[in-house]
C-alpha cells in the first residue's frame, strides 16, 4: 500500500519489520479483553468501536492486562507487515477492521515495542514498567505466550487518555483503515459547520469576520467524520486471505 511516511530518525524496516502499526477494534473470538476496557466498548462489533474512533477523533487507551493489575493507561497496537497481518486474520481469527498510524509518529510520541519478560524478570518489574511488559512463559500448567501480536505500546496520560487524531492544527496521525467490509462507511452524523457569517459575542448581532468580538456563525448539517476522505481504505478479501487498497 502506498503511504506517505513522516521524517523521522527511525530506520528503515527489514522484512520483518513494518513502517506502519495496526490498531486492531477488536479481539479474536474466545480471548477475552482486558479487563479495564468498559462494557460499552466491550460489547460493540469492531466495526462499531472504529466508527466511535473516527467521529471521536481519539484512540482511547487504557491499563493493559497484567497481573498484579497497573493503572498506566496505554494504547496497544501490531507491528505486522502486510503477510503476518493477513495471517493474523486468516489463521488467528483477528477481526479485520482496524485503524493504521505510522511506527514513527507512534515512537515520536515516546512509544516503543512491548517488552516479553520471562517471569522471574516481570515479577521483578515495577508497576509502570509492567505497563510495558507481556509475560512469556509456556509449560504444562499454563501458556503466557503473546509474541506473534508483535505488540507496540504506547502511555497516554491518566487525565487525557487518548491519542488525538483531530486533522487540526496539525494532520491526524491516522493514516488509513483495514476494513472487513469493502462497502462499509463510517455512520452519518449531525455536526457542525461555519456558514462563513459571524456575529458579535456580546451582543448578537452580525459582524464582519475581522470584528474583535467576531464568531463564526455555525449550522448542523449530516455528514461524514472529518477524518474519513483522507484515509487509505484497505480491505480483507477473505476469499483470497490478501489486504487489498479500495478505490476512492
Amino acid at each position: 500500500m502506498t503511504l506517505v511516511l513522516p521524517p523521522g530518525p527511525l530506520g528503515p524496516p527489514g522484512p520483518a519489520q513494518y513502517d506502519w502499526l495496526f490498531h486492531f477494534t477488536g479481539r479474536p473470538v474466545g480471548l477475552a479483553a482486558t479487563p479495564s476496557l468498559p462494557g460499552n466498548i466491550r460489547d460493540l462489533h469492531p466495526a462499531a468501536r472504529l466508527d466511535n474512533i473516527l467521529w471521536e477523533e481519539r484512540l482511547r487507551g487504557f491499563p493493559p492486562f497484567s497481573r498484579p493489575p497497573v493503572t498506566s493507561p496505554m494504547l496497544s497496537f501490531a507491528e505486522s507487515p502486510l503477510p503476518h497481518v493477513q495471517w493474523l486474520i486468516g489463521q488467528r481469527q483477528w477481526p479485520s477492521w482496524a485503524l493504521v498510524v505510522s511506527r514513527q509518529h507512534i515512537y515520536d510520541l515516546g512509544g516503543g515495542p512491548a517488552l516479553h519478560a520471562r517471569t522471574p524478570l516481570y515479577n521483578t518489574l515495577s508497576d509502570e514498567q509492567r505497563a510495558w511488559a507481556v509475560r512469556l512463559e509456556t509449560n504444562s500448567i499454563s501458556r503466557s505466550d503473546w509474541l506473534h501480536e508483535r505488540e507496540w505500546r504506547l502511555p497516554v496520560p491518566p487525565d487525557q487518555p487518548w491519542l488525538d487524531l483531530s486533522p487540526y492544527p496539525r494532520p491526524t496521525p491516522a493514516a488509513a483503515v483495514l476494513l472487513g467490509d469493502p462497502n462499509w462507511q463510517p455512520s452519518t452524523r449531525l455536526a457542525p459547520f461555519r456558514t462563513g457569517r459571524f456575529f458579535n459575542g456580546e451582543t448578537g448581532e452580525e459582524v464582519a469576520g475581522d470584528h474583535p468580538n467576531a464568531h463564526p456563525y455555525m449550522e448542523q448539517r449530516w455528514a461524514l467524520p472529518r477524518i474519513w476522505p483522507g484515509l487509505l481504505k484497505l480491505y480483507y478479501n477473505p476469499q483470497t486471505g490478501e489486504i487489498v487498497p479500495l478505490a476512492g
